[in-house]
């Protein structure tokens, strides 16, 4: 599952294996041979591998369908609106158990920004 994962992964960013390489300081021969299914990375660079393509290890593991596409960079590069968005295309999410529907996802990203534009009123008025 993690090779297969690690392939669709490079070849949706439009990305070499040499160019991968290059990017986590390895040979272009290791990402072929993660891709072949002929080795496994170790734990560093499985989480470098993550961080590159913005998804958790699980997701690369096969241990998961969810990708996680949260990553720090885009945490703290965002404002609070984008991060509301991202968390209601997370496709499986859920609440109380069931996954959320298109209509509860509306329900819940108008009441974030409802809630958020109250509290911007509020700090204006102190």
């Amino acid at each position: 599952m993690f090779n297969e994962r690690l392939k669709s992964l490079r070849r949706a960013s439009k990305m070499k294996q040499s160019e991968l390489a290059q990017k986590l300081s390895l040979s272009q021969q290791t990402i072929s041979l993660y891709e072949a299914n002929k080795r496994h990375p170790d734990l560093e660079t499985l989480v470098r591998l993550a961080e590159e393509f913005h998804v958790s290890t699980d997701y690369l593991l096969g241990r998961t369908e969810h990708r996680n596409i949260l990553s720090k960079e885009f945490i703290h590069s965002s404002n609070i609106e984008e991060l509301f968005q991202v968390l209601m295309e997370i496709p499986g999410m859920q609440l109380d158990g069931h996954e959320i529907d298109p209509i509860d996802r509306l329900l819940i990203n108008e009441s974030l920004l409802s809630s958020l534009r109250l509290s911007r009123s509020i700090r204006k008025e102190r």
